[in-house]
């Protein structure tokens, strides 16, 4: 009676896991003694006769029969055995060696196959320079955009870098008053602040970025005399350091399914349209165009005086900063709009829009936040309306990751 398929299967495997389980047992109990498991193969030379692998153990031979196999024609046998092993072939009281092992003169003088000594290699000390672990730096990238009040004369300012960006607005009663304008002044405190934050310790990386210890080092290293207001923001890791001395403004902004801002300064003034700023005695290079030897300022407010922030932002999140040449003609809730509407444009465009946008309401009649404030402040009857004509700087800087 034919057997059931199904049991010849559940037998099949009986038998294979049997085989598997002693393997692995000789496995574990040979393993001790660096044993290997070898198949030890002698081809037939004539008709089956008797053959027997004889290996040296204890000072003893120990003979075992060797199987046959058909499909290739030889003898073998399967066995496990340790290095240094001695052993021959022996068929019909006849010696044979085999090529493939190594031959070596055995105690007794006898010529006889042995397995050899494992390979061993000797360690050669490796150093590896240590991998300094992966590091997310949160960056800007930035870009800014300027409009002078006057084609040939702007005296706004601004630098961007990746981890500082800044305004400056110089003070344009003094061009009014002296004939000296604040644009030397103004441009070369954000040109030192960027130098300083290039060659010194604010480079991508750096644990912390001060920028009050920024703009002291720069105001310290100008020459030229004028006065100005200024705001920068600077990021180390996700904290956003801001220190605002003046009108000029910033808002950070955040898409959260739409975009909403999360944080605004506010302007720092004595009276209206009086901002807080820094000034210096002008230069004598500065003042030979006049004819006056010497001008004499209000006393300057201080960097101590200065209003300083520190938020935490996220990938994603865009600054617009901006002289009071901007903040004076459009409302923060304008500028989302234009982030709506123009989304997906560069950093450069979009600076460039809101500039141009707020050059537009400077000169038009439309309600703007400077009309709002003059009338909350004057003492006529009369209703002003319109923007304020002034230089307008527009930065636009996306807070990014950066691997090191």
């Amino acid at each position: 009676m034919d057997a059931d398929p199904l049991t010849y299967e559940y037998l099949k495997r009986l038998f294979l896991s049997l085989a598997k389980f002693f393997y692995l047992a000789n496995f574990k109990i040979h393993r001790k003694h660096n044993a290997r498991l070898y198949r030890i193969t002698f081809k037939k030379t004539s008709g089956l006769t008797s053959t027997y692998l004889n290996i040296s153990s204890n000072n003893r031979i120990l003979s075992k029969q060797m199987k046959f196999s058909i499909t290739f024609n030889e003898y073998y046998l399967e066995i496990w055995l340790p290095p240094r092993s001695e052993f021959y072939i022996t068929q019909q009281n006849t010696s044979f060696l085999i090529d493939s092992f190594p031959q070596i003169n055995s105690a007794t003088g006898k010529l006889v196959n042995a397995i050899p000594e494992p390979k061993r290699f000797k360690a050669q000390p490796v150093v590896f320079k240590s991998l300094r672990p992966l590091v997310l730096n949160h960056i800007f990238e930035c870009a800014g955009y300027s409009i002078g009040k006057l084609f040939y004369l702007n005296e706004d300012a601004y630098f961007c870098t990746e981890r500082v960006i800044g305004v400056a607005d110089g003070i344009g009663s003094l061009r009014r008053d002296f004939g000296i304008s604040s644009h030397d002044f103004s441009t070369e405190l954000m040109i030192r602040c960027e130098e300083f934050v290039r060659t010194h310790s604010f480079k991508t990386g750096a644990s912390s970025v001060n920028c009050r210890e920024i703009i002291r080092q720069a105001y310290n290293s100008i020459e030229c005399g004028g006065g100005s207001t200024f705001l920068l923001a600077s990021l180390s890791g996700r904290q956003m350091n801001i220190l605002n001395l003046g009108d000029c403004g910033m808002i950070l902004v955040r898409f959260d399914g739409k975009y909403k801002i999360v944080f605004q300064t506010t302007a720092k003034i004595h009276s209206f349209n009086t901002p807080y700023q820094l000034s210096r005695r002008f230069s004598i290079k500065q003042l030979k165009d006049t004819k006056l030897d010497r001008i004499e300022f209000d006393k300057s407010d201080d960097i101590s005086d200065a209003d300083e922030f520190m938020i935490t932002t996220m990938p994603g999140d865009i600054a617009i900063m901006g002289s009071d040449g901007l903040w004076d003609n459009m409302y923060p809730q304008e500028i989302l709009k234009i982030l709506e509407q123009y989304k997906g444009q560069t950093l450069d465009k979009l600076a460039s829009i809101i500039a141009k946008i707020a050059k537009i309401r400077a000169i038009g009649n439309s309600n703007t936040p400077f009309s709002v404030t003059f009338n909350n402040q004057a003492k006529k009857s009369r209703v002003y309306a319109g923007g304020k004509i002034d230089d307008i700087t527009v930065v636009v800087a996306k807070v990014s990751i950066k691997s090191n």
